[in-house]
């Protein structure tokens, strides 16, 4: 099974190195136009680095992150004092 971004990684590295090889080269022996590798380099590699380094926002999970045991423990624990008190 392929998973889709293992693929985008993949993509982001390849072009990655061919960005840097060509920044390398003298301008006269480039294989790809200039503004081609800077719209690769400043455009789409950050699209891809975005991609590759999502991390959903708590509203994104459907609300508030989850409790810690120590959290839950102590909130137990509260709940239990007050219920004998």
């Amino acid at each position: 099974m392929i998973y889709s971004l293992s693929e985008i990684q993949k993509a982001y590295d390849i072009l990655k190195a061919v960005v840097e090889r060509e920044n390398k080269l003298h301008l006269m022996d480039m294989t790809i136009n200039t503004c081609d590798v800077e719209m690769i380099e400043y455009e789409v590699l950050p699209v891809l680095d975005d991609i590759i380094g999502y991390e959903p926002s708590d509203e994104e999970l459907g609300g508030e992150p989850p409790m810690t045991a120590n959290e839950m423990h102590t909130a137990a624990h509260k709940q239990h004092m007050e219920m004998h008190s």
